[in-house]
């Protein structure tokens, strides 16, 4: 019994770590879209 609880914590944070890697790579690419159009519009 502790040995699936403990997978199921290690499964946990690996899916929570790659969710934040996720959303900051989604983040990251609204921001390049949004500096991008802004430079097009300004130029």
């Amino acid at each position: 019994m502790p040995k699936t609880a403990i997978y199921t914590n290690v499964d946990k944070a690996t899916l929570r770590k790659k969710g934040w890697m996720f959303f900051m790579a989604v983040v990251g690419l609204q921001m390049l879209f949004l500096i991008g159009s802004y430079l097009l519009q300004s130029s």
